[in-house]
């Protein structure tokens, strides 16, 4: 039988909140996570806030290729320099567009080790805007005390603080 799926994501670097079965939400330790979720699918949300998602041009058929290609696709639209970056390409393209997340490898290694201290090894981390419903020509967005996650496409979403809410809006609206 398969594990079944448990969604969690930090709220401090030893705090977490996970999804129980029945939709509930549970806050506690690391550990306690991994004490009561022995045995699950382990699924790491990645603030939003934290990472980028991008669609770059296919770099070219050859799939081979795409790892090498993508970081410099993609290195006039990142901050950092490229080599402090985690560069997660999606499983296929989509159209002519490949899907790609962008993580610091010091945030993204950050969380795995945490994790690793707590006795927990996540299947895959996941980022919180992919999370939201999607349907072709709609946004989505979840509104939290103090900040707000927005999907805008398929593999396209952000994080931000509500007080600036509106203006990403506006300006994602324009780009759109």
């Amino acid at each position: 039988m398969p594990a079944f799926p448990a969604f969690f994501r930090f709220h401090t670097p030893d705090q977490a909140e996970w999804l129980l079965a029945d939709g509930t939400v549970q806050h506690g330790t690391l550990t306690e996570l991994a004490h009561h979720h022995a045995g699950a699918r382990l699924l790491l949300i990645a603030p939003g806030e934290r990472l980028a998602l991008h669609r770059v041009p296919l770099p070219s058929r050859k799939r081979s290729t795409w790892a090498r290609a993508v970081p410099y696709a993609l290195e006039d639209q990142v901050a950092d320099d490229i080599e402090t970056l985690h560069f997660a390409l999606g499983v296929a393209p989509d159209g002519d567009r490949l899907p790609v997340a962008v993580v610091a490898h010091d945030t993204l290694r950050g969380w795995l080790e945490a994790c690793t201290q707590a006795g927990l090894t996540p299947a895959a981390v996941i980022p919180e805007p992919l999370l939201l419903p999607w349907q072709e020509g709609d946004w989505s967005v979840l509104l939290e005390d103090l900040r707000a996650v927005v999907r805008i496409g398929r593999w396209e979403g952000f994080a931000a603080e509500r007080d600036v809410l509106e203006l990403v809006l506006e300006q994602a609206l324009a780009e759109a």
